[in-house]
């Protein structure tokens, strides 16, 4: 099968979730590798995100969303929204997304994105349809700017950005074919997006775009890979740096500013999803 279980750490950096297809979540620390704890939750469970407080975390698959209790293992909230057909294809980083304050989750479900408020369970969908041409072929992945204003979906083809709140559109950009993951720049000015061919494939190049995350202007691209794709992205803590996987097992790390490949991690030799 063509996916890989998520992980998350939580926010003190002491844990470290992981899903899997066995029904299982299980957090470990990751200093020692120790097995802390095993939580039930039944069916595929690849997607898990701990909440911004650590407490809690969001569980996606084949039975629906639900929020757990970190500790206890208890579930205390379920939707049925099933983020990419519980990963039917594959998993990444970008199918749900916590507020800031913990209060809403936003899921990216192949179709729509929706809305979860915790504090009363409701559900909203904020893309009953294709943006502006972008998404006739599908809504996969969700970012959140970090001050939890602006949400940035993506899918194929393109990328939008809408008011997190209301769902309103505040910008489209449908120039990218197929979207392999996208992330929010620390500041929140900037998006990375993974572009690539339709299907990774040796005939077409895949590369790492920077758009102004307001307009959704091209800004420049950072780096391409001829006969693959990124799948994988992530920004460094202080945003000068860019971390990326890619569809044949490399990984490393590019200087945002120049360009320049910092880093390579060997090791890899297939999909790396996070």
């Amino acid at each position: 099968p063509f996916w890989g279980p998520q992980i998350s750490y939580s926010p003190d950096g002491r844990r470290l979730a992981e899903g899997s297809q066995d029904g299982y979540v299980r957090i470990f620390e990751p200093a020692s590798g120790r097995l802390l704890r095993s939580i039930h939750i039944g069916g595929q469970a690849p997607i898990v995100q701990f909440s911004p407080d650590g407490l809690a975390l969001a569980v996606g698959g084949s039975r629906g969303v639900r929020i757990v209790d970190a500790s206890t293992g208890a579930t205390r909230l379920v939707a049925d929204i099933h983020p990419y057909g519980a990963c039917g294809a594959y998993c990444d980083a970008n199918e749900v997304a916590f507020s800031p304050d913990g209060s809403v989750v936003y899921i990216a479900d192949t179709t729509n994105v929706v809305r979860w408020n915790l504090r009363n369970n409701r559900l909203r969908l904020l893309t009953p349809g294709p943006i502006g041409g972008a998404f006739a072929r599908g809504t996969y992945y969700v970012a959140l700017s970090p001050d939890g204003r602006r949400l940035a979906v993506g899918g194929v083809p393109g990328i939008a950005v809408l008011d997190a709140r209301s769902g309103r559109v505040l910008a489209t950009n449908a120039s990218i074919p197929w979207m392999w993951g996208i992330a929010f720049s620390p500041d929140g000015r900037t998006i990375a997006a993974s572009e690539s061919p339709s299907w990774p494939s040796y005939t077409m190049a895949g590369a790492i775009r920077l758009f102004d995350s307001k307009s959704l202007r091209p800004l420049r691209t950072v780096a391409r890979l001829e006969g693959g794709a990124f799948t994988a992205i992530g920004f460094s803590p202080d945003g000068r740096t860019l971390a990326f996987g890619t569809n044949l097992g490399a990984s490393g790390i590019y200087d945002v500013a120049s360009g320049e490949r910092l880093v390579s991690f060997p090791g890899h030799t297939t999909n790396i999803w996070q």
